[in-house]
């Protein structure tokens, strides 16, 4: 394993913005960051293909353990489906649920991770953010909210945000003081 390491550190570079100190914690491509994605990264590089051919059997895929990055996880629902697994690799326990909301509203609809984005939306993901904080939006709020303002904002209609829609076809959440 010592020499994949540095074969995977001296394939990623350390770069000033991502991993400034340390080679392999990165792929350098979206949402790849951390040790876990330079290694599989590695070896299905094109590049590596002769290396890779030669160590691959030494990787093995199972329902032993599961990597689900930061998605948010129901460890019944995970026990159910995968008798098997006794290890579920995932950071979303470490977010706040409002966090882990907003990252599945973002996602969904508007395609980028809320925390990677262009400068329009973020003032629509912290007032999103804020509001699910405090109990003032559900997810639905938040949802709806994010979907009037894309539209607002001139980046147009989202098939997604069809589905948040209230009865009348908007996206006009109730006041939260009326659901209190």
């Amino acid at each position: 394993f010592e020499e994949y390491k540095c074969r995977v550190q001296t394939y990623y570079q350390p770069k000033k913005k991502d991993c400034a100190l340390m080679a392999g914690c990165t792929t350098h491509n979206g949402f790849e960051e951390g040790y876990d994605h330079a290694l599989y990264r590695y070896r299905v590089q094109t590049a590596n293909y002769e290396y890779s051919r030669l160590v691959m059997h030494h990787f093995h895929y199972s329902t032993f353990m599961h990597n689900l990055g930061e998605a948010v996880y129901d460890p019944v629902e995970v026990v159910e489906n995968f008798s098997s697994t006794y290890f579920v690799h995932s950071k979303s326990i470490y977010l706040t649920d409002a966090a882990n909301i907003l990252k599945e509203v973002t996602t969904g609809i508007l395609k980028v991770e809320p925390c990677e984005h262009e400068n329009w939306i973020v003032p629509i993901v912290l007032k999103a953010y804020r509001y699910l904080r405090t109990g003032e939006y559900t997810k639905i709020d938040a949802a709806r909210y994010i979907c009037q303002e894309t539209l607002r904002s001139g980046k147009g209609e989202n098939s997604v945000c069809n589905m948040y829609r209230n009865e009348a076809g908007n996206f006009a959440e109730d006041d939260w003081k009326d659901r209190m």
